[in-house]
């Protein structure tokens, strides 16, 4: 895997920097949002919602209908999620540690992987440094899609175990929706806004010509370190600051109130 990511950050000094910014900018900061404030910006959690469930859904597709299926998925989800609204961040709790479960199991043996080829990337124009905005859109898109079907290959051949002990934790957590909601759904908006905007800082590190990748695998500790802490901060953010829900003012009894001062 560390040799397609590689590849990777070789071939991002050739894309459209504008088309990098404007991916990496509009990532980053509705992940901030819902990072520090999930429980507050439904909107913004709701679409961050839609999108994380549309790529995980992805992974289990077959190749030809991975942009039907994400776009199916991201839109119901996202349509749920602003029904449901704040509450519906126990279910992206759930999934998010589910489908994390799934991909540290699958992990070792993406690592030992070389069978696999990057898509098809277009030749830049001729005489052009970079590739224009609309090539750099697509190919963004096509490694999106292909980072997903390689992990979920990997995935679905693990064994029952994880899948077993992972769909356990992931009924607990639901279950643990319905007595701690406020805290469940802060740490699963911590946890889904902390995906985005290190999704985020990734896309403008590589606009950058940083290598983010490399950086992670040669210090995972330290990577581990900081996703823990964003995703502490943001939860302990988001339960303190963020109120979970608000009653509405009974205007009989304002009225009430009104006449019984009048008199």
């Amino acid at each position: 895997m560390f040799q397609i990511l590689h590849r990777i950050e070789s071939l991002s000094v050739s894309l459209s920097s504008e088309a990098m910014l404007t991916v990496g900018i509009i990532l980053a900061g509705a992940g901030l949002f819902v990072w520090l404030g999930g429980l507050k910006w439904h909107f913004a959690s709701s679409l961050l919602s839609g999108i994380f469930a549309g790529i995980v859904c992805t992974c289990f597709t077959v190749s030809q209908y991975q942009v039907q299926a994400f776009g199916i998925t991201a839109v119901i989800c996202a349509l749920l999620a602003g029904v449901f609204r704040k509450r519906s961040l126990v279910f992206v709790a759930a999934l998010i540690v589910v489908f994390s479960g799934l991909f540290i199991s699958a992990l070792p043996a993406l690592n030992a992987s070389n069978d696999w080829q990057m898509p098809a990337i277009p030749e830049k124009p001729e005489g052009a440094l970079r590739y224009p905005a609309q090539d750099t859109f697509l190919i963004l898109k096509d490694l999106l899609f292909f980072m997903a079907s390689m992990i979920g290959t990997h995935i679905k051949s693990l064994n029952a175990a994880p899948f077993v002990a992972l769909s356990i934790i992931g009924v607990s957590i639901l279950a643990a929706g319905f007595f701690l909601a406020r805290l469940v759904c802060a740490i699963g908006a911590a946890m889904l806004g902390t995906f985005f905007v290190f999704s985020g800082m990734t896309v403008l590190l590589l606009q950058k010509g940083s290598m983010p990748f490399t950086g992670i695998y040669s210090k995972p500790v330290a990577f581990q370190t900081i996703i823990i802490s964003m995703v502490i901060f943001g939860s302990v953010c988001g339960f303190i600051l963020c109120p979970f829900g608000h009653r509405k003012p009974d205007r009989e009894n304002k009225n009430t109130e009104k006449k019984n001062d009048l008199n």
